[in-house]
């Protein structure tokens, strides 16, 4: 059985390094809240480490980025 668009983002979403702390991906960190998939693509949920989060630009672009290479987007990011 294919996985669902929602499980083969998360796949690719735990390939995305923090820009800070490379060692472990965005998903590790919790920044990644949640994946929903809407008819008009998939919205990915982020939460900053802490406010103000001087990476939190970079990591919204990884993010969306990762998603359109696997060929997952449309997509955007929501920050919560």
């Amino acid at each position: 059985m294919a996985a669902s668009r929602i499980d083969a983002a998360w796949e690719v979403l735990h390939t995305v390094p923090d820009p800070e702390v490379p060692a472990v991906s965005v998903c590790d960190l919790g920044i990644v809240r949640d994946v929903i998939e809407h008819d008009d693509g998939l919205e990915v949920v982020l939460t900053p480490t802490y406010s103000g989060c001087p990476a939190t630009e970079a990591i919204e672009h990884d993010v969306l980025a990762a998603i359109e290479r696997a060929g997952l987007g449309p997509a955007r990011a929501t920050l919560r």
